[in-house]
């Protein structure tokens, strides 16, 4: 009986080089006689197995036939680093976990002991508010009723006076703290503050106020004083600067008489007059 599939060998001869080429490239699709007889075939024609990488192409060249090439199964670049990189992370977590734990250290029972207190100083003076609010009742009442009534004469006088007592109270401080005690390094510090408040008081005295005459009287006597006092914190922060005392001996004969321009000014009458006399 004859067969129906034509001859090994004519089949084989009708086939190209490329398909011929792949029979030999996949042995597995194909029975073992055909992938013989396919690479006999290959052989007659004197096709190598292994096709040649091909040629670039040229503008002239005529283009190749394509041929059946193997491709190799190559793995992403990045796989090998990754691998290497987890192998790493484990011997080093393995090396963690393997060293010896240092033994809790035990909670002393001990009691902590009390805090100590101590005193810092501070470059900060004490706020002499109740003082200055007094002060200014007793200014109102130096002036007279019919003074007052001039409503903006009296709010600029208590104004300048307000400044005049937030300048005299710490000044005061200051003073008395020196008398009964050598100064601290804080002093130089709180004397520059106290400074800028009689300056507060004195730049704006500079100007005509329009004060009524008791009122002015008064004034002009803050302004003496504020001056005194002024030339007084220059030396005496000076005096603590260069080592010495800060009441030395003329700093002290300023202040003795200071003593009765402040008094005259505390001396307020409840006719509201007060009689005062300034002498600048």
């Amino acid at each position: 009986m004859s067969s129906s599939q034509p001859p090994a060998g004519d089949f084989l001869t009708r086939k190209t080089d490329s398909e011929l080429l792949f029979f030999v490239k996949n042995p597995g699709y194909y029975h073992a006689d055909l992938v013989a007889s396919a690479r006999r075939e290959l052989l007659r024609r004197g096709v190598p197995l292994t096709s040649p990488a091909p040629a670039p192409a040229t503008a002239s060249a005529p283009a190749q036939p394509l041929e059946y090439v193997e491709e190799k199964n190559n793995l992403p670049a990045w796989i090998l680093p990754g691998v290497l990189g987890l192998i790493l992370v484990g011997l080093l977590t393995y090396w963690v976990m393997s060293q010896p734990k240092a033994p809790p250290v035990a909670k002393s029972t001990k009691p902590a002991p009390p805090l100590e207190l101590r005193s810092v100083e501070t470059h900060m003076l004490p706020t002499f508010d109740s003082l200055t609010a007094a002060d200014l009742v007793r200014e109102r009442q130096a002036v007279s009723a019919r003074e007052r009534t001039d409503t903006t004469a009296t709010r600029k006088y208590l104004i300048l006076a307000r400044r005049f007592w937030e300048a005299e109270n710490p000044s005061a401080f200051l003073i008395k703290k020196a008398t009964l005690a050598p100064v601290d390094s804080t002093f130089p510090a709180q004397a520059e503050m106290t400074y800028d408040k009689w300056r507060r008081l004195t730049s704006a005295l500079v100007y005509d106020h329009k004060l009524k005459p008791v009122m002015q009287e008064r004034m002009d006597l803050m302004q003496n004083i504020a001056r005194r006092r002024l030339s007084l914190l220059v030396r005496m922060r000076g005096n603590f600067n260069q080592g010495v005392p800060v009441l030395t001996q003329d700093v002290k004969e300023d202040l003795v008489e200071l003593d009765p321009l402040l008094a005259r000014l505390r001396a307020t009458s409840r006719s509201g007059q007060a009689g005062i006399r300034v002498n600048l």
